[in-house]
């Protein structure tokens, strides 16, 4: 079958579409990539093996999904997604670069509130929710600070920051501590985990192994 291991602890079998995970050389958990939803309201029904025997058989009410074979990430099946509803889709992947993207001539809070413009938020609800954030972050002292005033760390996490505006389900982040030292990288790692324990997917793409 052949593991293709994306750690030392978690691995995806590629024939069978397994979640695999490995804890000291055992494996712990072997199940089934499969999720069952209701088709009305999109609640999850079953996961693993409960859902597996639910997949291919006609269940009133009921759909079955393998996200890793059929292309679905933050709910949206990407096979058939319609181009109008890629914005959407969008919202819900928060994205961090190895080259951190900021407007340089715009303060903390202006990078936000672009971001936050642009996806339709109500200037109503902007200011709290960029509080929000930066709290979320530990930047809210430097709101009023320009890019180029902040740490390699701290415009880090001001990308992150800007990533979490529209409470994604996903953030995938490509080699967000390549140009770091270790020191700010395992702070950034340790945000990242703080986001993973409030819900949010987080998938990282490195090359430190200090990370993994």
């Amino acid at each position: 079958m052949g593991l293709f291991s994306f750690t030392q602890e978690i691995a995806i079998d590629l024939g069978t579409a397994n979640t695999i995970i490995i804890h000291n050389d055992k494996i712990v958990v072997d199940e089934p990539s499969v999720v069952a939803l209701d088709r009305k309201t999109d609640k999850l029904i079953a996961i693993g093996e409960k859902a597996r025997q639910m997949h291919g058989k006609a269940h009133e009410g009921i759909r079955t999904v393998r996200p890793l074979r059929e292309g679905v990430i933050a709910d949206f099946d990407l096979v058939g997604l319609k181009p109008s509803k890629v914005p959407y889709l969008r919202r819900k992947v928060g994205m961090v670069f190895q080259e951190m993207i900021l407007l340089s001539d715009r303060t903390v809070y202006d990078n936000l509130s672009c971001a936050l413009k642009a996806t339709g938020w109500p200037s109503r609800c902007i200011d709290d929710r960029i509080d929000e954030v930066l709290r979320q972050v530990g930047l809210k002292d430097k709101e009023m600070r320009l890019p180029f005033e902040l740490s390699g760390g701290e415009r880090q996490r001001l990308v992150i920051a800007r990533a979490l505006l529209n409470s994604p389900q996903v953030i995938l982040a490509d080699e967000p501590t390549a140009n770091l030292d270790p020191l700010t990288a395992e702070g950034i790692v340790r945000l990242f985990h703080e986001i993973a324990r409030q819900g949010t997917a987080v998938i990282i793409s490195t090359h430190n192994t200090s990370v993994i």
